[in-house]
């Protein structure tokens, strides 16, 4: 008998919500510190929005799946979700949160990892045009081992 190779989004809505329910405040405040410390290389009058374009997104996506009352139809392709769960996949509570809200915004929301409006060096942004979503940095990024953006829903800007 086959193995089914898919889950339905509610489902995997209810697992991420479990996982993401078990992040507390102090887990929140490591991600911050270790956020702030990763900006001291970026120029001092660029800091706040570089913390409204990456930190915060993360945090408010985090908080939106622990309430999202949604019921999702369609379902996912099993090994497409397991090959982005095996490479996403560490030990760190830093990790852990990119990794819960990075399946979810691409899996279940069906967005960019950095939403719509995100503003990059040089004031290129990720826009939503014709139906999908373009981000300026994606190349750049894709081979980059820390990176998650070869996760991202989004298409490279033209």
């Amino acid at each position: 008998m086959k193995e089914n190779n898919t889950i339905t989004k509610k489902e995997l809505l209810l697992q991420l919500q479990k996982q993401a329910l078990k992040i507390n405040l102090e887990e929140i405040k490591i991600l911050s510190s270790s956020f702030n410390k990763d900006q001291k290389h970026i120029p001092e009058n660029y800091k706040k929005k570089y913390q409204d374009t990456y930190l915060k997104p993360f945090i408010k996506r985090l908080n939106k799946l622990k309430n999202d009352p949604n019921n999702y139809t369609g379902s996912i392709n099993k090994t497409k979700l397991k090959n982005t769960i095996n490479n996403l996949k560490k030990s760190t509570i830093i990790d852990k949160i990119y990794f819960i809200t990075t399946v979810y915004a691409t899996f279940i929301l069906e967005e960019p990892i950095h939403p719509e409006g995100t503003i990059f060096p040089g004031k290129k942004q990720v826009v939503y045009k014709n139906k999908k979503y373009y981000c300026p940095v994606k190349e750049n990024q894709i081979q980059n081992p820390n990176a998650i953006c070869k996760y991202c829903i989004a298409k490279q800007s033209l």
